[in-house]
């Protein structure tokens, strides 16, 4: 299998990002209107495709000011094509980006069973003095 990254998704992406959006328990609840904004809305934005069927079958976006900090959210890979590596090739392709490399710190939220996934690529877990907040509105 070969796949391409991209670097830019629009409204054409639009109901492959919803598919993707709909297996994921996080993101299950959105909208494909909420989707649109999102993409509009995001510093930058990756997808990965399948070049023999054009297909997208990976996402991630960030969030940044581009100088102290960098989000990743969202990173997913559609259920089969999991296993081949994708989730790494798009982490490698986001921590390399030359817009992104030198950002002081690139952050991102998981869960424990993707913990060692993440820590390959020099992620660390935070100091436990710190406290993930949310006013959920």
């Amino acid at each position: 299998m070969a796949f391409k990254m991209i670097e830019q998704l629009d409204e054409n992406h639009l109901p492959q990002i919803f598919e993707l959006y709909q297996n994921e328990w996080w993101t299950k609840t959105r909208s494909k209107e909420d989707i649109s904004s999102l993409l509009r809305n995001t510093t930058f934005v990756f997808g990965l495709i399948d070049e023999s069927n054009d297909n997208l079958v990976g996402f991630t976006r960030v969030l940044s000011d581009l100088l102290f900090k960098a989000i990743i959210f969202d990173v997913i890979v559609k259920p089969d094509y999991r296993g081949h590596h994708l989730g790494a090739k798009l982490i490698q392709h986001v921590i390399n980006h030359p817009q992104i490399r030198d950002i002081e710190s690139i952050e991102l939220y998981c869960l424990e069973g993707l913990r060692l996934f993440y820590e390959q690529f020099g992620f660390e877990s935070v100091n436990a003095k710190f406290h993930f907040m949310r006013l959920k509105r």
